[in-house]
């Protein structure tokens, strides 16, 4: 009766994976043609690295951040998260571009979401957000998740990616 029921499970599980898209010529559904700026070629955007870096530079893309202004701990300091597009790339227009900043205990974060309204620029050239932050004297890293489009005039390249911030307050 044991053998029955395995063969029984494992006949399902290969129907299962037919029909999943396991036989050849199966099609993987894409994106709306509204998240990639009506283009509708892109494949899906990858799941969002493990890995945090201070500078990403992509062929079609630099992404980064710096802090601007004079630090002193518990005054206001400011971060810029800069998306620069790069060669035939552009940054797409209607895509949804967020960014989610995560920062350890102690350091305030009065915005740790920010959309395309919240951007200090926007154009098809760069998009750069200002983050606010309040913070005590010493070490500090925080990360920042940006998801956002690069396009040429073929295709876009939806992304996410992990900048990895390192604030030395004095």
């Amino acid at each position: 009766m044991q053998v029955a029921r395995f063969s029984i499970v494992a006949v399902l599980v290969g129907l299962v994976t037919t029909a999943c898209g396991g036989e050849e010529g199966a099609t993987t559904p894409q994106p709306s043609t509204a998240a990639t700026g009506g283009t509708g070629t892109t494949a899906p955007p990858p799941p969002p690295p493990a890995e945090a870096r201070a500078r990403w530079e992509e062929a079609g893309f630099e992404l980064g951040s710096s802090t601007t202004g004079t630090l002193q701990a518990g005054q206001e300091g400011h971060i810029e998260i800069r998306l620069a597009a790069r060669g035939n790339y552009h940054v797409n227009q209607d895509y949804p571009i967020s960014i989610q900043v995560t920062a350890p205990d102690g350091v305030t974060l009065p915005h740790a979401t920010l959309a395309r309204a919240d951007a200090a620029e926007f154009s098809e050239t760069v998009a750069r957000f200002d983050v606010p932050f309040t913070a005590p004297a010493g070490h500090h890293e925080l990360r920042a998740l940006v998801d956002f489009a690069v396009c040429t005039p073929e295709s876009c390249m939806p992304d996410t990616r992990t900048l990895a911030i390192a604030l030395d307050v004095p």
